[in-house]
């Protein structure tokens, strides 16, 4: 992150300035922060080789996920999870990223498009 912060220096009983760059870095900082904070929910089955590709490639990106292993849930959320992912992906296919739109499939330009 940007650190805007500037030396605590004080002159006669008054703050100093503003770094002429200040407003132009906390900008930069609020364009930074909404970047991180997009909502991303990841479907997938826990013996899946491609969802644990896309788990990687979230982690190594350091970009926060919601995980919902749609095979380790009891029957009840089970069956919930894979209603709420039939409405994001019809096919209920695995993996898939729900990040402002939908990605099915661990299609690796699609995320970077959206998270980086």
């Amino acid at each position: 992150m940007i650190n805007a912060a500037m030396p605590s220096i004080q002159t006669d009983g008054k703050m100093p300035d503003k770094h002429p760059d200040y407003y132009d870095i906390i900008t930069k900082e609020r364009v930074a922060l909404t970047t991180i904070m997009k909502k991303v929910t990841v479907y997938t089955l826990s013996t899946c080789p491609v969802c644990k590709k896309m788990k990687t490639f979230l982690e190594e990106n350091g970009i926060a996920y919601r995980l919902i292993e749609v095979d380790t849930l009891d029957g009840s959320e089970q069956w919930a999870a894979t209603r709420e992912l039939a409405k994001y992906n019809p096919q209920a296919s695995y993996p898939t990223a729900v990040i402002e739109d939908v990605i099915a499939g661990y299609d690796i330009e699609a995320l970077k498009a959206k998270l980086l």
